[in-house]
């Protein structure tokens, strides 16, 4: 895409300017000026040009492929410590029911792009794939984000898969964008919904301007269609514990092997987001709990309960609790035993993080407020004096 602006019939009337969502355009001299660092090329400018002074290409739409050429849909399953991370076995068990739902045959393909034990390979089949391509890509466990990108390229080029999946993990944060700019294709990333259109199009759903929409996306001319999905959004399911079929080895040339990057030493580090992430049970606290000063009653009983602490996005904001426990649309989902809210709306972007938590359990002062429409059991009140007894309410709960 391009953009210029004749200079002989710009009148410097502004309009431009002023209809710019990016503020990229100032009049110098009588004359519009491009900002070409802050302009995001989305053509508002041109049309509403009186003068007819701008001019703004656009680039041709024909399809990159024969999309007809691309089947099957491949999930990246991501190996740490010598297990596969929960996310790769939700996206398979989905993966299982989109290729169910497309109108063309599509059979769901595991790739795992390291060296894995036999006890591990195992498990896709158990959640629904139907063969898993295994190419080795010599780094002993370690991650590197080209080398994997290399590796998968590779692969697609060589299989041509009509989707893609992986989990939006930090590796698969990582290494997903440099494969979809090398191929040319459309990637989104963070869904929180997948599903296939009556067309056999990818639907991929997800938070948009701060969280306020959830923005539906096609990729409609270019495949592999990719995306990312945060972990807990699809639930875990097993189709089938004596499901086996046929493991493919592939060998990807060393050439693409050579990352530009090396290890030279790792320092494992405990994160807030692993403890939500794993715990049974998590306590989220919101605008109702008051001041920041009472976090630490909170956390005190917490500590009895065996629980984590998560916020909601008015309490990260505000820098009372870490990124890494905010919990909603543009925090993380977490799938626990049972879920405290304490002094939480419910408003939509917050329960997208919690809507696959076994229990919920609301503590709330307003009696309409909407997290008591989901919640399993709500108490109203001040949250002051039901926290007490919330040791022995949890421990109830729990033997249901």
């Amino acid at each position: 895409m391009s953009i210029t602006i004749n200079k002989n019939n710009c009148t410097g009337c502004g309009i431009c300017a002023r209809k710019c969502p990016a503020n990229a355009i100032t009049i110098v001299d009588g004359c519009a000026c491009i900002d070409r660092h802050a302009c995001i090329l989305c053509g508002t400018c041109e049309t509403h040009c009186p003068a007819k002074a701008i001019d703004f290409k656009k680039p041709t739409t024909t399809p990159s492929t024969d999309l007809n050429d691309h089947a099957h849909i491949w999930v990246i399953c991501e190996i740490q410590e010598n297990r596969i991370h929960p996310v790769s076995l939700q996206l398979l068990s989905h993966a299982r029911k989109l290729a169910e739902q497309s109108p063309q045959d599509m059979n769901v393909i595991a790739i795992i792009l390291r060296h894995a034990d036999p006890h591990i390979l195992r498990l896709p089949f158990h959640y629904g794939a139907d063969r898993i391509i295994v190419a080795d890509t010599l780094l002993e466990g370690s991650f590197i984000d080209d080398v994997y990108a290399n590796a998968l390229i590779y692969l697609i080029q060589k299989y041509q898969p009509s989707i893609v999946l992986a989990g939006a993990t930090p590796r698969g944060r990582s290494f997903m964008p440099r494969v979809s700019a090398h191929i040319h294709t459309g990637l989104t990333a963070d869904c929180t919904d997948l599903s296939i259109t009556i067309h056999g199009h990818l639907l991929q759903t997800r938070p948009a301007f701060g969280g306020n929409i959830m923005a539906d996306i096609l990729c409609t001319r270019h495949r592999p269609q990719m995306a990312t999905v945060r972990p807990n959004i699809f639930p875990m399911q097993i189709i089938d514990d004596k499901r086996t079929g046929d493991i493919i080895d592939e060998i990807v040339p060393h050439s693409l092997l050579a990352g530009k990057f090396r290890i030279m030493a790792r320092n494992p580090m405990q994160s807030a987001l692993s403890n939500i992430a794993d715990a049974k049970i998590v306590i989220g606290i919101g605008a109702g709990i008051g001041c920041k000063d009472n976090i630490a009653t909170i956390e005190a009983m917490a500590h009895t309960c065996h629980a984590q602490i998560a916020g909601s996005r008015f309490i990260i904001d505000r820098g009372w609790l870490p990124y890494a426990q905010q919990v909603g649309q543009t925090g993380h989902t977490i799938s626990p035993d049972l879920y405290v809210a304490i002094g939480i709306s419910g408003a939509v972007q917050h329960l997208v993080g919690i809507k696959t938590a076994k229990k919920i359990l609301a503590i709330n002062s307003d009696a309409r407020a909407p997290i008591f429409q989901i919640a399993d059991i709500g108490l109203i009140g001040k949250w002051e004096s039901i926290l007490p007894d919330l040791n022995q309410i949890v421990v109830s709960l729990l033997q249901k």
